[in-house]
């Protein structure tokens, strides 16, 4: 698989994109808070052999400039930007958490083959010691992480928003799950989500695992044209199981796809 890089400018940002700019159907894959296209790497290349597969890093993370405006439509208007800049019709919009809530509103704006949510776009009542910002301030500071934060920055994987607007993202996140939550039933396209089965190893791990099941099963109660899918994994589904979660999109893609 080879990537070609591009630059996508919108409303005065600028966008790092790769596209293998492939035969296939598009597929878009739209990273979550704190992290960047590179995430994708594991999973792309189990892709690539079907699809044309296009990543790019959202505002403020990873080589792409960043703003003032983290709203969710600068959000979405970036990812609708990168479609109309790379020319892809009746695209895949795949996101992993935060991602998820931007493909997902992105879809209810262009048409769109499928939108898969990889541990993302539920309505989650997190623990409270995950809204402690207190806690997150202390973990920012930490010498390794602050180390991590540069050479990420530096090596443009990670982010590059400032610890005020990481918060202000964690904040803002649980508003937009909310106000996407009805709109899976205006998505006249296949919609799968792909959840994460085990707790990662923090503090508030089990907790949050045990608020996605509870959050999971009122989905499928109000949403049950909604697939769901359990990967035993962590959040980060794409680096510990891309294999796994490869086999599932490929087949719910195939499915997909206009007769």
């Amino acid at each position: 698989m080879r990537w070609r890089k591009h630059v996508v400018t919108a409303r005065g940002m600028r966008l790092a994109v790769r596209d293998t700019e492939g035969v296939g159907p598009a597929v878009i894959l739209t990273h979550g808070l704190g992290m960047a296209q590179g995430s994708w790497d594991r999973l792309a290349p189990l892709l690539a052999p079907h699809w044309r597969v296009i990543t790019y890093d959202q505002r403020g993370h990873g080589r792409s400039s960043t703003s003032d405006d983290l709203t969710l439509d600068a959000l979405v208007g970036d990812l609708v930007a990168v479609m109309e800049a790379r020319g892809v019709q009746r695209p895949t919009l795949i996101g992993h958490s935060m991602g998820a809530v931007v493909a997902v509103a992105a879809a209810t704006q262009r048409e769109c083959n499928a939108v898969v949510a990889v541990d993302g776009g539920l309505v989650v009542e997190r623990p409270h010691v995950s809204k402690d910002r207190n806690l997150f301030e202390a973990e920012q500071r930490r010498l390794s992480v602050r180390i991590l934060g540069g050479v990420t920055r530096l090596l443009g994987v990670g982010t590059r928003l400032s610890t005020d607007q990481l918060w202000h993202l964690v904040e803002a996140v649980e508003s937009w799950e909310r106000a996407v939550d009805p709109l899976y039933d205006q998505l006249p396209c296949g919609v799968l989500q792909v959840l994460a089965g085990k707790a990662d190893p923090v503090l508030w791990g089990a907790e949050l695992a045990d608020a996605v099941a509870v959050a999971a099963d009122r989905f499928h109660r109000m949403h049950p044209g909604v697939k769901q899918i359990w990967v035993d994994s962590g959040h980060a589904i794409q680096l510990e199981r891309p294999k796994e979660l490869a086999d599932h999109l490929n087949e719910f893609l195939t499915a997909n796809q206009p007769r």
